[in-house]
C-alpha cells in the first residue's frame, strides 16, 4: 500500500520531471527560434554590406578574350552581361563574391546552403562554384562546383553544400590524388563565383539578374537534430526520474495506517494476523465466515490489485520496522512476519523497496537499538 509520505515523494517526483521534461522542451524551442533568427546570412544584395563584388573572366593574360559588364541596379543587385570569345580551353565569365574584410572568411560551415534568386531572359547555363581552404595546403583554395540549367524567366534555386564537387582537371591541375582528397575546411570559404557554365556557346550576348545571394542553414537538418537530442534527454530524464521514484519507494512507516485503521474486517484480519505463514483467500474467508470473492474485493478496495501483494506489503512495512529498530537476525526477522524463508523475505523486500535487508538496516537505521 501507497502511505500518504510514499504518495507525496512519489507526485513530487513526477511533478519535477514534468518541470525537467517541461524545461528541456522550452530550450529546444528557445534553440529553434535562435536558428531561425541568424538562419541567413546576406551577401547580395550589396547594400547588407557584407561582401565585395568583383569580375571573373578569361582575358587576354590568361589567354581569352571574353566580354564582361556587371552593373549594380537601383536595389543594390547585380545585372551581369557578357560575351564568350575564343582563344581560351574554357571561355568564361562571372562575378567573384568576396567577404569585405579580406582577413575573414564566408562560414558555410553553419551555413551550409546557398540560395540566389535570379533571373535571366533567355535558357542559361551557369556554374556556382566556392573556393575553401583545405587542411592539406593553407594557400591553395580548393575548389567546389555545380552546373545548373536555368530556363528563361526569374528563378530561386538552393544549393546544398553536399551537393558540390571538385572537377577532376582540379586535381590534375594541383597533382592532388582524387582518391584521397584534401580535407575541406568549409569554416573557411574565400569567396563564391557565379559564371557561365564551361561549355556555353561563344559570341553569343547573354544576361543574367542576381537579384540575391545569401547563406542559409539547413533548418530542416537542424530540427531534427535539435529534436533528436529532446528525445534522447528526455528518455535520459525518464530513466532518471523512475530511478529516483524507486529509490524514494523505499522509504516505509511500520504499518501502512491506511490498513491499520481501516474498518473493513479482512483488512483488520489481515494487519493483525498477517505473520501466519499458510494465510491466504481461503483460509481468512473460512476464519471470517464470507466467501474468498468478498475477501479479494476488500483487498482491491483498500488498493491492492491482488490479495499476495497485499499482504506483502503488510509482512514488509512490519519487517522493515524490525530491521530499523532492532539487531535481530534477518532469518528471525523474516520468520516473525510470516515468510516461510529467508529467500523469500530478501527477494520481496528487494522488490519492493530496492534494497536488501541488510542494506535496508545499513540505510534508514538510526538511535539505539533493542531486542524485542
Amino acid at each position: 500500500m501507497r502511505t500518504p509520505l510514499t504518495k507525496g515523494i512519489r507526485s513530487g517526483t513526477l511533478r519535477a520531471a514534468g518541470f525537467s521534461l517541461g524545461s528541456s522542451l522550452l530550450f529546444l524551442v528557445l534553440l529553434v527560434f535562435f536558428f531561425w533568427q541568424t538562419k541567413s546570412f546576406l551577401i547580395v544584395p550589396i547594400s547588407a554590406r557584407n561582401a565585395v563584388v568583383t569580375v571573373n573572366l578569361d582575358t587576354a593574360e590568361s589567354g581569352g578574350n571574353s566580354e564582361i559588364n556587371v552593373v549594380s541596379k537601383p536595389d543594390q543587385s547585380f545585372a551581369m552581361t557578357y560575351c564568350l570569345h575564343k582563344g581560351f580551353r574554357y571561355p568564361y565569365a562571372g562575378i567573384v563574391v568576396s567577404p569585405k574584410d579580406s582577413s575573414i572568411f564566408f562560414d558555410l560551415n553553419s551555413r551550409s546552403r546557398i540560395t540566389a534568386d535570379l533571373e535571366t531572359p533567355q535558357p542559361l547555363s551557369i556554374t556556382v562554384s566556392v573556393d575553401t581552404r583545405h587542411h592539406g595546403n593553407k594557400t591553395m583554395p580548393l575548389l567546389h562546383e555545380k552546373r545548373i540549367d536555368l530556363p528563361a524567366g526569374r528563378h530561386s534555386i538552393v544549393i546544398d553544400r553536399s551537393s558540390l564537387a571538385t572537377p577532376s582537371w582540379w586535381f590534375e591541375e594541383h597533382d592532388c590524388s582524387q582518391a584521397n582528397p584534401p580535407q575541406t575546411n568549409w569554416a573557411q570559404t574565400e569567396n563564391i563565383v557565379i559564371e557561365s557554365g564551361s561549355y556555353d556557346s561563344v559570341d553569343v550576348r547573354r544576361t543574367l539578374i542576381i537579384h540575391s545571394l545569401k547563406l542559409e542553414r539547413n533548418m530542416r537538418a537542424i530540427v531534427l537534430k535539435l529534436m533528436t537530442l529532446f528525445l534522447v534527454l528526455s528518455s535520459l530524464l525518464v530513466v532518471v526520474f523512475l530511478f529516483i521514484q524507486r529509490k524514494s519507494s523505499t522509504i516505509l512507516i511500520p504499518v501502512p495506517a491506511d490498513l491499520s485503521s481501516h474498518d473493513d474486517p479482512v483488512m483488520q484480519f489481515l494487519t493483525h494476523d498477517f505473520a501466519d505463514p499458510e494465510l491466504s483467500p481461503a483460509l481468512v474467508a473460512k476464519k471470517l465466515g464470507i466467501s474468498i470473492t468478498a475477501v479479494n474485493d476488500a483487498v482491491h478496495r483498500a488498493g491492492s490489485i491482488n490479495f499476495s501483494a497485499c499482504l506483502a506489503k503488510i509482512r514488509v512495512a512490519e519487517a522493515s520496522r524490525i530491521l530499523i529498530e532492532t539487531d535481530r537476525p534477518i532469518n528471525d526477522i523474516a520468520r516473525r512476519v510470516g515468510f516461510t524463508s529467508a529467500t523469500a523475505f530478501n527477494d520481496t523486500l528487494k522488490r519492493l523497496t530496492g534494497k536488501t535487508p541488510g542494506e535496508f538496516r545499513r540505510d534508514n537505521k538510526g538511535g539505539s537499538t533493542t531486542n524485542e
